[in-house]
């Protein structure tokens, strides 16, 4: 779906591609049926001339208009009376407005499945891509496509298909008009294409300015998230006024933006509607005046003209409109090329089972822009082993699981999983094995139960009751469960604010038990917990032991005491592996020092 660009790009025809490669052919027949009731419309129009001519009891001028509905009336063997043709505008008309509700009912579909189509695909996409793609990017920006510019792409269509309306009723007055008299829809043509490119450096700045728009949404609503997430510490310290400041600076310069962007739009809608009415007496005057042509045989040219006129006033006001609107689909459209450059590669293949051995790991290296993070790295992780990382910080712990994890693809080396390489298995299928409970765990605006299960009982999908119970147990969460008053139905609050740093860790052990994952990952999960907290995590993870594979990454290396190895990590590499108690009675063994430094008792 990636559109490469170019100078050129936008046009108007570029963007009928952009909306189409969204919502299908449908909007191609949204176009076809603005003709059709652009052309049933002037042929009601052109009955106006036969009523007159009826009405004064005066013969049928030679006209096309005139030619045409006689010629109709004797094909079916109707006389030609006005009261026939009283019936037949009124099936016109009918027909015109059965197809302008199917063109509206059409315009409103199209419309709501664009708006479906845009968050899902922007949401999938950021599922898809790599997780390298996230590390320059803020969540205001990313939350602002979703939502906002999703919404302002919706509202571009709507204008873009207004303007569309418009043009079709253009050409199709101008052809009428044309047909009827050659010389004024020519003149028409002549004056509109002056008036075009008069207005064209207008309708740069507006879409300039769009984008603009869009930048200032992405900001403020990145700067209101970090507000609301941070809440607590700006309240505590007294500087939520500094923040708001910076809010309200950015919340004006959007306002500036978008009064500029409106004032210039008005100043089209408006200067538009007495260019019209000129154009209109200037073309009357040199048919009527000047060529002495009868006003009865140029009534319905004039009026196919001032229609004409009218809509390319209407179009124009609603393609500037567009175009103050078109920022959001031009966002849209660049974060999708980013994103499809930056898709995740998969192997093609899925095993029949994850992890039967081991996962070994052979000289790994991984070197984001040439600065080597991990280097070197040969290790095996055995099934049901239970392994410590230990390190200072930036060691690369971290790093490594990550790469163990399948997220960052390592610069040079092999990991195979029972002799299988990585490279060769699907990421989705291999990640829904592993587990991840972090120093600040994910925790969801929402009941305990649906945090457990990830809303398992919701759709098709359906949770296991016993297999709950038993993690809500096995990651002993029983007793802070049972205190509450809602029990599994409590709501935790936006991130858990409800629940402390340890039921929120128990909880996110609970979700991976549930889960029923075959490898966990604990990166840094009791750095932030009292000791008692510390403690009941420490019981949880040791209870694991045997059952799933376990990496325990911590600087509280008393977490690591029940560990079966401990891996001690520097600079990306692995210098020391063993059991806790071997390396603690190494008095040369850099985790001694490390121990010793904590002052960890026996």
């Amino acid at each position: 779906m990636s559109l490469i660009f170019n100078k050129n790009f936008f046009t108007p025809i570029s963007y009928i591609k952009i909306y189409s490669h969204f919502i299908g052919k449908l909007f191609y027949l949204f176009i076809l049926v603005s003709f059709l009731v652009g052309i049933v419309e002037s042929i009601g129009i052109s009955t106006i001339l036969p009523l007159l001519v009826l009405g004064s009891n005066t013969e049928f001028p030679e006209n096309i208009v005139t030619d045409f509905f006689h010629n109709i009336f004797i094909f079916f063997g109707i006389k030609l009376t006005i009261q026939n043709f009283l019936v037949l505008i009124l099936i016109i008309f009918g027909t015109k407005s059965i197809l302008v509700f199917f063109r509206g009912a059409l315009r409103s579909f199209i419309s709501t499945k664009l708006s479906k189509t845009l968050k899902e695909t922007i949401s999938k996409k950021y599922g898809d891509v790599s997780y390298s793609y996230f590390y320059n990017k803020d969540i205001g920006y990313l939350t602002n496509i979703v939502s906002t510019e999703s919404q302002r792409s919706v509202g571009g269509f709507i204008k873009l298909s207004s303007t569309i309306v418009a043009l079709t009723n253009v050409i199709v007055y101008l052809l009428f008009a044309f047909a009827l008299n050659s010389k004024s829809a020519i003149l028409v043509i002549i004056i509109g294409s002056i008036i075009h490119f008069l207005y064209k450096k207008i309708r740069s700045i507006v879409t300039k300015l769009s984008i603009k728009v869009s930048k200032s949404n992405g900001i403020i609503q990145n700067l209101i998230i970090q507000f609301l997430s941070n809440i607590k510490y700006l309240k505590t310290t007294g500087q939520t006024q500094t923040i708001l400041k910076k809010i309200s600076f950015e919340i004006n310069n959007n306002r500036y933006l978008q009064l500029k962007n409106l004032l210039f739009t008005e100043f089209v809608i408006s200067s538009f509607e007495l260019i019209n009415i000129i154009i209109f007496v200037i073309i009357t005057y040199i048919l009527v005046v000047i060529d002495g042509q009868k006003i009865i045989l140029v009534i319905i040219p004039l009026i196919f003209l001032y229609k004409g006129l009218s809509q390319i006033a209407t179009m124009q006001g609603q393609w500037q409109i567009f175009l103050s609107k078109s920022g959001g689909i031009k966002t849209i459209q660049k974060e999708i090329t980013n994103l499809d450059n930056c898709h995740e590669r998969s192997g093609p293949k899925k095993k029949t089972a994850f992890l039967r051995n081991a996962i070994q790991l052979e000289d790994i290296c991984y070197r984001p822009e040439g600065k080597e993070i991990i280097s070197s790295i040969n290790l095996e992780i055995i099934k049901g082993e239970t392994i410590g990382l230990a390190g200072a910080s930036g060691a690369g712990k971290t790093t490594l699981v990550d790469i163990i994890s399948g997220l960052i693809t390592p610069s040079s080396g092999k990991i195979r999983i029972d002799g299988v390489n990585y490279s060769t298995i699907e990421k989705n299928w291999l990640r829904q094995f592993f587990g991840y409970v972090t120093q600040d765990p994910a925790i969801f605006n929402d009941t305990i139960k649906n945090n457990i299960t990830m809303w398992g009982d919701t759709g098709k999908k359906t949770f296991n009751v016993k297999r709950l119970h038993d993690a809500i147990t096995l990651a002993n969460c029983d007793d802070f469960i049972n205190s509450q008053k809602d029990g599994l139905d409590t709501l935790v609050g936006d991130r858990g604010i409800t629940l402390s740093g340890g039921q929120k860790q128990k909880l996110a052990i609970a979700r991976e038990l549930y889960r029923d994952c075959e490898l966990l990952i604990f990166d840094e999960a009791t750095a932030s917990l009292d000791t008692q907290s510390e403690r009941e995590i420490q019981r949880s993870i040791e209870r694991l032991k045997g059952l799933k594979t376990v990496l325990v990454i911590a600087h509280r290396l008393s977490t690591l005491r029940k560990c079966d190895s401990v891996i001690v990590m520097k600079k990306g590499t692995i210098i020391e592996k063993d059991t806790f108690s071997n390396l603690r009675k190494n008095t040369n063994s850099t985790l001694y020092k490390m121990i010793e430094l904590q002052n960890i008792k026996e």
